[in-house]
């Protein structure tokens, strides 16, 4: 399982400089932070959400948080830092981080020179990393509730950000690059990672045929006798997501219908897309990239559609148990014992009456 900032934070391009990627790292409101931030502290403080091994108990404080240790290994390991650089998890907060960067200045002689400023920013990526691991750790009998907290959050702050199965995703602002890590069909994965290699290098042929395999994907691997009724069931669930009453979604539906017909004509009947023999319709090579590229964005387009509104249906669903017992068998936990600092005991001889 990869959490959030392994599934979206290589889409920050390497060519901006390291300043930018501190600063595009704060990418949440200063207030959805705080509750979020509190809603960690709350379930962490307490016996009651998160599993008995993966808890710090502090007898003289009076109070439990995450046991620094076990997260720094679990975080080391699997995602490549330190969960301490950015928490702290007694009296829990978010760490507040600092960095440099030079501001070109004139002096009196009017040269320019240049002088360090210090800022801060937040790193949003390891929060989200941290929420998705209480979920992972939580009890199996509370992971629902803990879900639904955080999504709460997520709701009354008007965030774009929502829990799906578990893992953090856009509510809108979406694509279907940034959908496809969690995509539940690896082939349907590896077909949209060909069609963005291809759309990078402008290859127009090669990104038709590829969106054309996608839309097959998706509208033609059914069980042929189901087929139809597969493709329906899609088409309706689309346009009920879609539409605002019961009449748009009726009249979205038939027209779904319609492009979806198009769409798959289109793919079958031009010239070495899907098929490649002579009644096909054949381009002069002069005019084939502009129609390819049509036939491309078109399909592509759709498809962006159909996933987006039906994320439930073709994001993959984590066994969290199976999941979590792995990592504890992997770390070797044993799931009945956690550290304590306990309370220092009363000797009677030592009580003065």
């Amino acid at each position: 399982m990869q959490l959030f900032s392994k599934r979206n934070q290589n889409k920050i391009h390497q060519r901006f400089i390291s300043e930018y990627s501190r600063r595009s790292n704060s990418f949440i409101s200063n207030e959805l932070r705080t509750r979020l931030a509190a809603e960690i502290s709350f379930l962490t403080s307490m016996d009651d959400f998160l599993e008995f091994f993966i808890l710090f108990e502090n007898q003289k404080k009076e109070s439990i948080f995450l046991d620094e240790n076990k997260i720094n290994g679990f975080s080391l390991s699997e995602l490549g830092y330190k969960m301490t650089d950015f928490f702290q998890f007694e009296d829990f907060a978010v760490k507040e981080l600092e960095y440099s960067q030079q501001i070109p200045t004139r002096n009196e002689t009017d040269r320019i020179k240049r002088q360090n400023e210090g800022l801060n920013y937040f790193d949003d990526f390891k929060l989200f990393d941290l929420i998705e691991f209480v979920i992972l750790f939580s009890k199996k009998s509370k992971r629902k509730e803990v879900i639904e907290r955080f999504n709460n959050i997520y709701l009354e702050e008007n965030s774009k950000y929502e829990i799906i199965n578990g893992m953090i995703t856009k509510k809108y602002g979406e694509d279907i690059y940034t959908i496809k890590n969690l995509l539940e069909d690896q082939n349907l994965k590896i077909k949209i990672e060909d069609y963005e290699y291809y759309s990078d290098r402008e290859d127009y042929i090669n990104m038709a045929k590829v969106s054309a395999e996608i839309v097959n994907i998706i509208f033609s691997n059914q069980i042929q006798k189901k087929k139809k009724t597969e493709i329906n069931k899609i088409l309706k669930k689309t346009a009920i997501f879609l539409g605002l009453n019961k009449k748009d979604q009726d009249a979205l539906y038939d027209e779904l219908d319609s492009v979806l017909s198009n769409i798959k004509n289109f793919n079958n009947k031009i010239y070495n897309i899907r098929h490649t023999e002579k009644s096909t319709i054949h381009l002069k090579k002069n005019c084939q990239e502009i129609l390819y590229k049509v036939v491309a964005e078109k399909n592509i387009t759709f498809i962006e559609m159909i996933i987006l509104a039906l994320k439930d249906d073709f994001i993959f669903s984590e066994d969290w148990e199976k999941i979590k017992n792995t990592y504890i068998n992997k770390y070797k936990i044993k799931k009945d014992q956690r550290y304590v600092i306990e309370k220092p005991g009363v000797n009677v001889a030592d009580i003065p009456f």
